[in-house]
């Protein structure tokens, strides 16, 4: 993944940041474009020498305005251990690829069979933690007049293709920033980096982490002006690979921090990769090398908005939510239209109950990012709590629009519906939330639990007594010690005539609470059924000590009995 990339994409989870400061490889190869081209040139005549490379002479490279009348791509990718993802990214390419290179650096699973299972070359990188260094190696391979970069974790959606295509006849075109879609729970949810390239030997990436074109692209474009630089949005990659769960592959995240923290190391005044490795801290829990991080890089620039707000990310991990809402708001005080930034504000908000705060600055944060479903689910959340259940429905609803899968989302959807009465809604939001993420929230079993002894209630008071008698046994298998639904499952019971069931079901209840009144109503019921007076006298008595309004019918049937004892 290049530089642009990730900058918008690390914005998701710590904001948004751009940063320039790139280190010149000097010993790449230049290669020879597979190009149908009127006028060949010696490098030093382009006057492109002192890039950085090496002067080479006979190679052919590409000339604005010229380009082979049936121009290749070449689809480039790096690996390692992606056996899960590869398939899904090369099967997507299948319809516009002429060239498949497979940079492998290091993988132990099947990742290089799969590669070649797609007709790929694939070539084999030792792993000396630097991306752009692997990245380059496919760069001198390629042979096609064009290089698409594509991750594993990507797929180029099939309506991109005749797109592409197009775009691959364009002679003055140097780079064509497209879309890489990072999906809905996240707050820069589209960003446009430049993926799509000519394969000019001028072109290599630089830094060993968020390696990127930037730098070369650049001063191609300052050496020879009639390159352009084109942007396609409609060339969408769908990436997958910061979802939550991938987040979490800590191998991978603790292979970035070595990478990070050399890096850091060597390039004390690169703020951005700074924060960058503080931001990674946090996501692995060592939030204290992150916020030493933050205070050591705003002490060089205290107005670094990115820096507040890494700060107050690695003290939201903490649980110091008052710390955290001073530096997000620092943060914005920076750069106003920082979304992710007001996102946190107003989350930190609706934990510590200040609601109406945290509605405006979630409202804000969707004015800037519209798709971003994790402000859609928070601001729902704020509804909530207001006792706002319809508008906080609707706002569940638009987030899970956009992220089916987001598990607190349906989670807090099931709240809802479960406190508006709609408890069929709420059992499927429950269990929908459960099959996503069943840790999603530790109240998650007590709640679903709630959802089918309520609707057992409701159905019990419209007589259907098999559905009630069903829904409180689901209850049961989740919560087994709710005395409340084994007691109003023993007065199904009773209702049905199966008294039996219905004695074992109120004892049982008053096992777990002996001070549930309804229990001993009940079996002061059951037992005068059975005409077994002195246990239902007993239950009754010990029913109105607990303060309960047992019916005058049932005392009055109890009173000759009373009398019999005396």
């Amino acid at each position: 993944m290049d530089s642009d990339d990730q900058n918008r994409q690390n914005s998701f989870m710590f904001g948004k940041f751009v940063f320039f400061s790139f280190n010149i490889v000097s010993d790449f190869d230049i290669r020879i474009s597979n190009l149908f081209c009127a006028s060949c040139f010696v490098l030093r005549a382009s006057g492109l020498s002192g890039l950085g490379f090496e002067v080479m002479t006979s190679k052919i490279i590409p000339e604005p305005g010229i380009l082979s009348e049936e121009p290749t791509l070449s689809v480039c990718t790096i690996v390692r251990d992606e056996e899960e993802s590869l398939a899904r990214c090369l099967k997507s390419v299948d319809g516009v690829a002429d060239e498949l290179i497979v940079v492998d650096t290091g993988s132990k699973d099947n990742t290089v069979s799969i590669a070649e299972s797609f007709g790929a070359k694939v070539f084999h990188f030792t792993w000396c933690d630097d991306f752009s260094a692997a990245r380059n190696v496919y760069l001198k391979h390629a042979t096609s007049d064009w290089i698409l970069q594509i991750d594993a974790d990507e797929e180029l959606l099939p309506e991109s293709i005749p797109i592409m295509q197009e775009r691959l006849l364009d002679p003055w075109c140097l780079l064509c920033t497209i879309t890489v879609d990072n999906g809905p729970a996240y707050p820069d949810r589209f960003f446009h980096p430049g993926r799509l390239f000519r394969n000019h030997p001028r072109l290599h990436y630089s830094k060993p982490y968020h390696e990127t074109l930037r730098q070369t692209e650049r001063m191609l474009r300052q050496a020879e002006p009639r390159w352009q630089i084109v942007h396609e949005p409609r060339i969408v990659l769908r990436h997958y690979g910061y979802d939550e769960s991938h987040m979490k592959e800590r191998d991978k995240l603790i292979r970035e921090i070595r990478i990070l923290e050399s890096y850091v190391k060597d390039n004390s005044d690169d703020h951005d990769m700074a924060i960058r490795l503080a931001e990674v801290y946090t996501w692995v829990g060592q939030c204290k090398k992150a916020i030493a991080v933050c205070e050591e890089v705003l002490r060089d620039k205290p107005d670094f908005a990115r820096a507040h707000h890494a700060l107050g990310a690695a003290y939201w991990k903490e649980g110091r939510y008052d710390k955290a809402v001073i530096e997000f708001k620092n943060a914005l005080s920076l750069d106003p239209d920082f979304g992710f930034a007001h996102y946190r504000l107003g989350a930190a908000y609706c934990i510590d109950g200040n609601l109406d705060d945290a509605i405006r600055e979630l409202k804000e944060a969707l004015v800037i990012e519209p798709h971003f479903a994790l402000a859609h689910h928070w601001l729902g959340v704020s509804y909530c709590k207001k006792d706002m259940l319809e508008e906080g429905i609707q706002e569940f609803k638009q987030a899970l629009g956009m992220d089916p899968d987001l598990a607190l989302a349906h989670y807090w959807l099931g709240a809802a519906y479960n406190k508006k009465g709609l408890f069929r809604e709420a059992i499927i939001a429950f269990k929908r939330a459960r099959t996503i993420d069943p840790h999603v929230d530790e109240r998650l079993p007590h709640n679903l639990a709630n959802a089918h002894a309520n609707l057992g209630a409701v159905l019990h008071s419209k007589g259907q007594l098999d559905e009630a008698i069903e829904e409180y046994q689901h209850a049961l298998s989740l919560n087994a010690e709710e005395g409340e639904t084994r007691c109003n499952l023993g007065a199904a019971y009773e209702a049905k005539g199966m008294v039996e069931e219905a004695i074992a079901q109120f004892r049982e209840s008053l096992t777990i609470n002996p001070a549930l009144a309804q229990a001993h109503y009940g079996l002061a019921r059951v037992y005068l059924s059975k005409k077994q007076h002195p246990l239902a006298i007993k239950h009754c008595d010990e029913a109105l000590k607990l303060g309960f309004e047992v019916p005058p019918g049932l005392l009055a049937d109890l009173k000759p009995h009373r009398r019999e004892r005396t």
